[in-house]
């Protein structure tokens, strides 16, 4: 239980932060273009990660003894 609360504060803290101090919040980039480049940028590692998953969870076969 312990490590999801970790999980929950460690995720939770960045919006914390920058909601308590409205300096830090001033100094996020500002949406643009540049978003839908990085957003394209950012799909093959997530493409790539669902493919080594995938590939490797049909690999694995049970094991039949008998």
């Amino acid at each position: 239980m312990a490590v999801f609360l970790a999980l929950g504060f460690g995720m939770a803290f960045p919006l914390l932060a920058l909601s308590m101090t409205p300096a830090l919040a001033r100094r996020l980039p500002r949406p643009g273009a540049w978003m839908e480049s990085f957003k394209q940028a950012m799909a093959f590692p997530l493409y790539a990660t669902a493919l080594w998953l995938s590939v490797g969870a049909l690999l694995i076969r049970p094991v039949r003894t008998g």
